[in-house]
Formats: structure tokens, sequence, C-alpha cells
């Protein structure tokens, strides 16, 4: 492959899955101003290890996503190794989501059901947001995070244990909590 027609297929596998990368990263990590640089970071990577997918062109999608969901996890990661500099008051200001059309009620749930998210452990956070934000497919949160079926569902259940008790702490979200029960 001539430099030029590598030069193509990076930029149109960036153009089709970019979307995709960013809703799924938005999904685990929230408003995070570092967003851009992990869409980059996990084309990057994709771009270094093209030569290991091995399938048809349907299997892309699925390791992108699974390339996305290890970044995150690092950035997770690395953030709360520099919990002090929140402490420290210096962390950035959080851009506003675009709710031009949510009533003020909506937008403070949604900001309180990020914060409940970002409480939870890393493992349980990110298949909580693939499955329950992005809306995926248990079997796919599966292979997103590279873990068994049953694995999922474990850390599933836990986390969504653990989403209950932190948001049932929290006037603004108890009710949304009892609203959502079976």
């Amino acid at each position: 492959m001539s430099d030029v027609q590598r030069q193509r297929a990076v930029a149109d596998l960036f153009d089709r899955h970019a979307d995709q990368v960013s809703r799924v990263l938005t999904r685990i990590l929230g408003l995070d101003p570092e967003t851009p640089d992990l869409i980059q970071e996990v084309f990057l990577r994709a771009f270094r290890n093209i030569d290991r997918v091995r399938g048809t062109p349907e299997v892309l999608p699925r390791w992108l996503i699974g390339i996305a969901v290890f970044v995150a996890r690092e950035h997770i990661r690395r953030k709360r190794g520099r919990w002090w500099l929140r402490w420290a008051g210096a962390d950035e200001p959080l851009p506003e989501p675009p709710a031009a059309t949510a009533s003020p009620d909506v937008v403070l749930a949604l900001h309180r059901v990020r914060s409940v998210i970002e409480r939870l452990p890393v493992d349980e956070r990110i298949p909580f947001a693939l499955r329950y934000l992005d809306d995926m497919e248990l079997e796919e949160v599966a292979h997103a995070c590279d873990v068994s079926l049953a694995t999922v569902k474990r850390r599933l259940a836990r986390a969504r244990a653990r989403f209950d008790k932190l948001a049932a702490r929290d006037a603004i979200l108890l009710n949304w909590v009892e609203k959502g029960r079976p």
C-alpha cells in the first residue's frame, strides 16, 4: 500500500468511526475537556495496530470501541491519581452540555447522575455507562471490556446496586431512582 493510499485509509477510518468513538468516550467519561485528545489517542493506537485486525470490516467498530474503553479506563485512573489537584482547586470547569430544550430540573439531575457515575469503581463504571447510557447489548459490553458475559453481568449488578445506593442519598435523584424501579 502506498503512502497516499494509507493516508486515505486512515482518514476514511477516522471519518467513519470518530463519532462513535466520541460517543462511547463521552458516555464513560462525561463532558471531559480532554475527550478530543482521547479520540486522537484511540485512533493513534488503532493506526499503530491495524495490521492485527482479522476478519471482515464489520469487526472494526467493535475493535475501536474496545480501544476506546481501554483509553477511557487509563484516563480515569490517571485522573484519580491527580485527586490532589481537585483539592487544590486546580480543576478546570467542565463545559455545559447543549441542552437548550431541557428543563433546569433535568439538567440538574443529569449533572447529579454524572457525579454518581464518576464515583463508581472504574471496572463497574465502564460497563454501566456502555449498557445504560450508550444502550449497548450485553455481548457488546463484554466484548468492549474484554471480559466474559458472566463478568459483565456481575459488574453491572454491582454497579447498579452501588448507583442506586449513592443516588438514593441525593435528594434530587432519590425521586428519579424510585420511579425507575420496577
